[in-house]
């Protein structure tokens, strides 16, 4: 079949590591745009993007009830009616936070940042699993976990709770009780003055906010308005601050990139929900079809044959942040690239679970806990969800399926009993801390064994990098025509960033960027990190800082420094666009896909306690062996690119390693 072949080109190119028989980048690109028409093993053929369900035999399997697709989508796989966030029912008919809507009419939102009706966190703690407690440990948003007790909130007190509408009150309007929210889900009274407070993740005060009506279009009621925030604008008019999903200045405008594949032009797009149009549904509109149980199938083992769960919005949706943040930073976004490539890609997707080896669990955890929040609680109950409504979970107790974990930390939180699950991450922390100490978060993992990272069974990504990419291609081109040599390239090293040698940042990079920022202080003088350059005319750069020069540094020094961060760090991938050779010193941590690429060849690893020869183990690189390692790192830059569209590969390697993933489970590895 095509689907086998084009899966099979790709895995012979990745296993053998012959990445310049695949420089053009079209073999390497499995998505649906690689094959016009694929076909799995279950039968149904499929063409590139949404077309590919129609042709599979649209509305195949179980049926809605009537008048589910009116405002929902009708899943044939188990006849559920698939509901936009915070509706239920047969039809969608069924408000689960209605006290967080505006009006009977609108979207619920329940973000702290804007007061809400006191009965609206009553109903969105509920919503969201948390039960009282300080802190918040049960809760599925990040948000509650650290911010409900700065919660604001009113209650119109001549009104029933089916009229506790989240519309900010007129100042000064009667019947108006306003109260303080806490982690114990109790009422504290404060007068009107603080009760209108809005104030955001960072503790900023000063906003005032109104009624909807008071700002243009009433913000088209997707949005806060907002007044007074900035004491040097006092004269200011009333704004907009638009939620998630929307945009312009009166929030009249959808904001379409939160839907995956612009819901594959098969729908329409609200904060993240395609209402797909008949017989299509899923998170993307791409299926149109169900299958009949088959429980003695045998999945195919000569490529991964992934399913992706149809998850109820109830249970996860991108959510936004806060009502004013919806907190989409482009280095965290990985999960969403890989996304939206595995919906499109027919060639490894099936929409048959019984013909699957692999199942994703799409299940936004960025969105709910953000960078630094705790992931534990949303991933529990997504993965409760998976294992309570389909029988592929509990067979293999987890070990074929992955999710990813984003934060800055990966799977260090992942609780003990997600341990069978592949986990996808940038942050590869991997030790026996009974060994070797605390970790170098300065906390302990919730796995003390393997840290939070399984080399056997979990995958370190590359985070999404939106510096470079663009320029990766020429750049490696200039590598390969000039045989690696780069007599341009005149610095030794470079570093910028932040440094924290405070002592209440002890744990930050581990203590590499501390330990070289006194390392050159002590080998150069104090002014070294100070004014940035040290070494032989200055071809030492390291910045305490940023810098405009950034993306020029890069692409006029030998070796880039690659430490990691508070959590995993984004400069292996930028050293890798530019062409600089990495300098990685991350004792304990695997880097990205480094059971497939081979770092010992395209780098220079340096452990923590060598850094005082750091500059001598440079210096004694020879120019011969500089360009080798340019042109191994002109084999896999790609990986380290989510593009397509410039070459970008890390889908595919990610795809590799997931494969691999599979033969460890086989081979009763982990």
């Amino acid at each position: 079949m095509v689907a086998r072949s084009v899966w099979l080109a790709v895995a012979l190119c990745l296993a053998l590591l012959l990445a310049p028989a695949c420089t053009a980048g079209e073999e390497l690109v499995v998505t649906a745009a690689a094959a016009s028409e694929t076909s799995d093993s279950g039968g149904a053929v499929h063409a590139a993007g949404g077309a590919a369900a129609t042709e599979a035999g649209g509305g195949e399997g179980i049926a809605c009830a009537p008048g589910c697709t009116d405002r929902g989508n009708c899943n044939r796989e188990d006849g559920r009616c698939e509901c936009a966030l915070g509706f239920g029912g047969t039809t969608c008919q069924d408000p689960q936070m209605p006290a967080c809507q505006a009006s009977a009419t609108d979207l619920p939102f329940w973000g702290t940042f804007q007061p809400k009706n006191c009965e609206c966190y009553k109903q969105a703690t509920t919503f969201f699993n948390c039960t009282a407690g300080s802190p918040m440990q049960t809760c599925q948003i990040g948000l509650y976990q650290v911010r409900l007790a700065y919660a604001r909130c009113y209650s119109f007190t001549d009104k029933p709770v089916s009229e506790q509408w989240s519309d900010v009150p007129e100042k000064g309007a009667p019947g108006v009780e306003w109260n303080r929210f806490n982690n114990q889900f109790e009422l504290t009274k404060v007068d009107e003055k603080e009760g209108r407070k809005a104030i955001n993740l960072w503790n900023h005060d000063k906003c005032v906010a109104l009624p909807l009506a008071a700002c243009p279009n009433a913000c088209h009621r997707r949005g806060v308005c907002m007044d007074s925030c900035d004491e040097a604008e006092p004269d200011r008019a009333p704004w907009c601050e638009c939620h998630k999903g929307f945009k312009g200045g009166t929030c009249a405008e959808v904001d379409t990139s939160g839907c995956p594949n612009n819901c594959t032009g098969h729908g329409s797009c609200s904060r993240g929900y395609c209402h797909c149009s008949p017989p299509h549904f899923g998170v993307d509109c791409s299926r149109t079809k169900g299958y009949p149980p088959r429980p003695g199938n045998l999945p195919d083992r000569t490529r991964p044959i992934v399913y992706v769960y149809e998850l109820p919005h109830s249970v996860s949706s991108p959510v936004e942040l806060d009502d004013n943040l919806s907190d989409d930073v482009p280095i965290y976004s990985a999960y969403w690239h890989f996304m939206q490539l595995m919906l499109g890609d027919w060639a490894v997707r099936t929409e048959d679970p019984w013909a699957a080896n692999l199942f994703y669990i799409p299940a936004f955890t960025y969105a709910y806990s953000s960078n630094n929040f705790d992931p534990a609680p949303h991933m529990k109950r997504v993965v409760e969800w998976v294992s309570e409504t389909y029988p592929f979970y509990n067979r293999s107790k987890g070990k074929d399926h992955f999710m990813w974990f984003t934060g800055d930390h990966g799977a260090c939180e992942a609780p003990p009993e997600l341990a069978p699950i592949i986990k996808l991450v940038h942050f590869g922390y991997h030790a026996d801390v009974r060994v070797q100490g605390p970790s170098v978060m300065g906390k302990v993992p919730k796995d003390p064994i393997h840290g939070c990272y399984n080399p056997a069974r979990d995958i370190v990504t590359a985070p999404y990098n939106d510096i470079g990419f663009e320029d990766a291609v020429d750049v490696y081109a200039q590598i390969v025509r000039d045989k690696g040599e780069a007599p341009h390239r005149t610095k030794l090293f470079f570093f910028a960033g932040g440094v924290r040698a405070s002592a209440g940042h002890k744990h930050y990079s581990g203590g590499v960027r501390q330990a070289i920022a006194e390392s050159l202080k002590e080998q150069f003088g104090g002014t070294a990190v100070s004014n940035g350059k040290a070494g032989l005319d200055g071809d030492i750069v390291f910045i305490d800082g940023q810098t405009d020069k950034y993306r020029e540094l890069y692409n006029t020094t030998k070796f880039c420094l690659a430490p990691h961060g508070s959590g995993f760090g984004i400069r292996l991938s930028l050293a890798m666009v530019h062409g600089c050779i990495p300098v990685v010193i991350q004792d304990h941590v695997y880097q990205p896909f480094e059971d497939v690429i081979p770092y010992d060849e395209m780098s220079v690893r340096v452990a923590k306690a060598d850094i005082p020869d750091l500059v001598s183990i440079l210096r004694s690189v020879t120019s011969a062996e500089e360009s080798a390692m340019r042109l191994r790192m002109a084999n896999h830059y790609k990986a380290y690119i989510w593009e397509p569209a410039h070459g970008g590969a890390a889908y595919n390697y990610t795809l590799h390693s997931l494969y691999k993933r599979l033969h460890h489970m086989w081979g009763e590895l982990y």
